[in-house]
């Protein structure tokens, strides 16, 4: 059903979608480099390593995560942008490093 939920509610908030695509992003550095760095440094190391159309999702993480504005007007688009992206990354990290 299309109904509107309050858990679909909350996965619009500013910072899940720092989390999340943050979050994701630092594990999938950890994968490439054995290493650990911090959430916004890799945000700002992904935008080498992913395609373009992901690149505003994640500099909008990291504004977000800086407290500057948003580079959306849309909640919802910034939603389906996370969305997609982390399934980009989670289906990355399964083919190159599980697979």
């Amino acid at each position: 059903s299309n109904q509107f939920t309050f858990k679909s509610y909350a996965a619009l908030l500013a910072q899940r979608i720092e989390w999340g695509v943050l979050g994701i992003t630092r594990q999938y550095y950890t994968f490439h480099k054995n290493n650990i760095t911090s959430k916004t440094d890799a945000g700002l190391w992904a935008l080498d390593m992913v395609p373009e159309k992901f690149h505003k999702i994640l500099k909008e993480a990291v504004n977000i995560r800086n407290g500057n504005k948003s580079l959306y007007q849309s909640k919802f688009n910034r939603k389906r942008d996370a969305i997609e992206y982390m399934t980009y990354i989670y289906k990355e990290s399964e083919n190159r490093f599980i697979n």
